[in-house]
């Protein structure tokens, strides 16, 4: 630890002005008061939107995407919604409450996951778009 404060900067070590503290205040305030609902889209050079139908509940928990980069797993707090990547379409969704992270098998076929009180499997059917749950 010593040999890294020796390499910073000879100014890194002096008093901060007043103004730098009060400049911080501001905003480590507007960090505390920033909502999202509150501000404008402003995305640009957008190639596609698309609406995930059910809604999520609440913030992504994660989002992955299957080993052959097919599908797009969106996993919030009510559940798991699985996307075929070109075009962006929702396949299924399945509700699982609290769910542990889910994953996509080797294979890309069928999504795992854990619940306190159960084991499932959801299958991903590639030629059908057809899908079950498997409850172990």
């Amino acid at each position: 630890m010593l040999k890294t404060v020796k390499a910073l900067p000879a100014n890194c070590g002096e008093q901060r002005s007043e103004d730098a503290g009060k400049a911080f205040q501001k905003w480590q305030q507007a960090v505390l008061t920033y909502s999202v609902h509150e501000k404008k889209e402003t995305a640009q050079a957008v190639i596609r939107k698309t609406v995930l139908d059910p809604p999520p509940q609440s913030d992504f928990r994660q989002v992955r995407f299957s080993p052959d980069g097919k599908y797009l797993l969106v996993q919030d707090d009510s559940g798991i919604s699985v996307l075929t990547w070109e075009p962006l379409t929702p396949v299924f969704r399945i509700p699982a409450d609290h769910a542990y992270y889910a994953n996509f098998s080797p294979d890309s076929g069928t999504v795992v996951f854990l619940t306190e009180d159960f084991g499932w499997k959801g299958g991903i059917s590639t030629s059908t778009s057809r899908h079950r749950y498997t409850s172990y």
